[in-house]
């Protein structure tokens, strides 16, 4: 299926014109501790407000806001750096108009309330007041019916010695639960027997503002846990909000394990925010959580910062090196130097990436957050193709002023070119972004990508294995995770890297209604590692009981007995990479595209003197994969880069089942030297959707002829070692073998 579709991306924001917003560099008159992005829309409601509530939802370059329900106040943080009283200010920002929606002291303390436009100058000279930033729509790791996971992760053998989670109560948090009026609704899925009726909800969304995500998870754990207590509470009304829900569901449903899939824009990368305390706090409590990796894949970049000076930097565009116009951003004093992408000994300012589809990307380099300790500016440039500055892509915050050390910026489709640039002199050197739950390519890609509160110490983070192929997702984030300061804000003694993903638990498996398109069971397909995390939570009811039911073990004894009883996985060195080789032909399959045309390569050895290519088989019946060669869902067969071979000459042909492919060729045609790139789609089999990596096709057999002489051979990938790995943690949880490890 579409690339795009598969990581079920957010919706592209709406191009408004670069007239219509200036950069938010250049808006002196406001306070620079107002977030960059809130100071657009403050200025453009000071003339004209219906343009700035229209942007609130739709404006080019940012992530879609949390607004109130008449959608004409953000959801904002007001930052307080733990220096100020937080009932003080509260007060003062109730005078102000602001509708508090929830507090914290967490992080330095944290108002979250809904701003009134015209005020949002007052607000920020408020004193006590460090920083005003905007909340954005966080992001779910999405990627009569019974989910698979409950044979692959072992389930059936432990419900048949009568543990089913009885005196477990679990609970959830995502979007919501019972805010779809859409068949079937959350009545329905009770009244089918997919839900239980005495289900708590401490705080669901409005009717007909949520996906139900939620439910959907539920219906995961209730097929695993069928006995246990459930519980929900919304991640989507602000961070602040769902951080205080987390601890309301261990302190008022008494949850014995919790589990979300949501993560926030703005969550640290180098300390424990918010979110992240909230789980230490409810793990210490005895309720063990667990959180899922995200869809973020491997498309995420670190390194120390390597600085090149304007001036160097503007001479390797005089040389032709680069084609950026840089006079512009030195000009507004948006870089004092930049960073080096090259690694080695060449020198690279611009990082090349093509997107797929609207891409949140979240940077940050390693400073605390909100407490008074950010000292670097870093800003994030976007360039075109052809080397202009897009200011409305860009991310150009005074960091000192707004005390976060984070750029967040909303890429349409298309190709970019990013530039890092340093604004000041601060002693910030370690610099990482992630792209959120997208489908970004380019150079110099690959870094870590699991973040937030999912590495929080006291729970697990939760990597997607589909069912079919009990492979790791293409798009499951990796890890590890460096955690460099405390709460305080203090420096580590030593970097603490936290090993994450931790467990790999079950996705792609049914539910009533979500979200995929149906299965072979007509039921849709539930992908992403949103549906990862619910399943080992439900496991992990499992082990509880059967250790002795609520409190018999401690988080940790918890994990533990996961970890160490887990299906080793598979890690592929070479991802998404993988050959078949049947010399002197070598047929090779790189990258995660369904419509790559050069996804697939052959060739023919330069030593095969007097030898032609005929044929080549491809058979997917291995590998639970078929080809999907459909204009609308798929990808039909084309050709690519042809070297010594003519398109004339390359015939395709699919079997009925749509599990080979055959390629013929012209007598003669295909002779020592050639290659052929081409490209179709492959998709799981029992659901007609993703299946696009190439490590999957492992075990896929092919032939081909040669001088009428048959090879035979297979696609094979390069793994290494059992035991732990960055993308599949310890394994896929087995709860037949975790629940025998702690019976008494």
């Amino acid at each position: 299926m579409n690339h795009s579709l598969r990581h079920l991306l957010l919706a592209a924001a709406l191009t408004l014109s670069a007239a219509t917003f200036y950069p938010a560099q250049a808006q002196t008159a406001l306070p620079k501790n107002l977030a960059a992005a809130l100071q657009r829309i403050v200025e453009l409601h000071s003339r004209d407000p219906q343009a700035a509530y229209a942007a609130l939802k739709n404006i080019e370059g940012l992530p879609v806001f949390l607004r109130d329900r008449e959608g004409q106040r953000p959801l904002v943080h007001i930052n307080l750096g733990g220096k100020a009283n937080l009932e003080s200010v509260v007060a003062s920002l109730k005078a102000q108009g602001l509708t508090i929606q929830a507090t914290t002291n967490l992080g330095g303390g944290v108002i979250e309330a809904y701003l009134p436009l015209e005020r949002a100058v007052e607000v920020a000279r408020l004193p006590g007041v460090r920083s005003v930033t905007p909340v954005y729509r966080p992001a779910r790791s999405v990627g009569a019916v019974t989910s698979q996971a409950v044979v692959a992760q072992k389930v059936l053998p432990v419900q048949q010695t009568g543990i089913a989670g009885q005196g477990i109560k679990i609970a959830a948090l995502s979007d919501s639960y019972a805010s779809s009026t859409q068949p079937p609704t959350a009545a329905d899925d009770v009244a089918s027997g997919d839900l239980p009726a005495n289900l708590t909800v401490l705080e669901d969304l409005p009717p007909n503002s949520g996906s139900d995500e939620g439910r959907a998870m539920l219906q995961l754990i209730y097929d695993i846990a069928p006995r246990s207590t459930l519980g929900f509470a919304t991640a989507f009304n602000g961070e602040v909000d769902f951080a205080n829900n987390i601890i309301a569901l261990r302190e008022q449903f008494g949850a014995d394990v919790i589990t979300d899939d949501v993560i926030y824009f703005d969550e640290p990368f180098f300390s424990d925010g918010i979110l992240a305390q909230a789980v230490d706090q409810v793990s210490s409590a005895g309720a063990a959580y667990f959180s899922s990796a995200g869809n973020n894949g491997r498309q995420g970049y670190l390194s120390q910062y390597r600085p090149v000076t304007a001036q160097a930097a503007l001479k390797l565009v005089q040389s032709g090196s680069q084609n950026l116009k840089l006079q512009g951003v030195i000009a507004q004093g948006l870089a004092l130097s930049f960073h080096d992408f090259d690694p080695g000994p060449g020198v690279d300012i611009s990082q090349t990436i093509t997107v797929d589809a609207s891409a949140p990307i979240s940077f940050q380099w390693d400073e605390p957050f909100n407490l008074g300790k950010v000292q670097t500016d870093y800003n994030l440039l976007v360039f075109n193709a052809s080397g202009q500055y897009v200011g409305q892509l860009s991310g150009t915050d005074d960091n000192v002023a707004t005390d976060q050390p984070l750029e967040i910026t909303q890429l349409p489709t298309g190709t970019y070119q990013l530039v890092i640039a340093k604004a000041n002199t601060g002693p910030a050197q370690q610099i990482k972004y992630i792209a959120i739950n997208t489908a970004v390519s380019g150079e110099y890609l690959g870094g870590p990508t699991t973040a937030g509160h999912s590495v929080a110490k006291g729970g697990q983070s939760v990597g997607a294995v589909y069912w079919g192929t009990l492979l790791p997702e293409d798009f499951t984030s990796q890890g590890p995770s460096q955690i460099l300061f405390d709460t305080s804000g203090n420096p580590l003694p030593a970097p603490d890297v936290r090993q994450v993903p931790q467990l790999s638990a079950i996705d792609g498996a049914s539910t009533t209604f979500f979200a995929g398109g149906p299965g072979a069971n007509g039921f849709p397909s539930f992908f992403g590692t949103s549906a990862a995390a619910p399943n080992a939570a439900a496991v992990a009811a499992l082990v509880l009981q059967g250790a002795g039911g609520p409190g018999s073990l401690t988080p940790a004894q918890v994990y533990e007995a996961l970890q160490s009883s887990a299906q080793d996985i598979p890690f592929d060195l070479d991802p998404n990479f993988a050959q078949a080789k049947l010399f002197p032909v070598l047929l090779t399959a790189q990258g995660d595209s369904s419509s790559d045309p050069n996804f697939f390569t052959v060739a023919l050895s330069s030593a095969a003197t007097g030898q032609t290519l005929n044929q080549l088989t491809i058979s997917l019946k291995d590998t639970g994969l078929v080809f999907d060669p459909s204009t609308s869902s798929g990808f039909p067969f084309t050709l690519g880069i042809l070297r010594g071979v003519s398109a004339g000459d390359v015939t395709a042909s699919l079997s009925s089942d749509l599990s080979t492919l055959t390629l013929s060729f012209a007598p003669g045609s295909f002779g020592p030297g050639a290659s052929a790139g081409f490209g179709i789609d492959r998709d799981y089999a029992a659901t007609f959707s993703s299946g696009n990596s190439a490590d999957l096709l492992q075990k896929a057999r092919v032939s081909a002829i040669v001088n009428n002489k048959t090879l035979r051979g297979q696609f094979l990938n390069t793994y290494g070692a059992p035991g732990y790995d960055t993308i599949s943690g310890y394994g896929l949880v087995d709860a037949n073998a975790a629940v025998k490890a702690v019976k008494p």
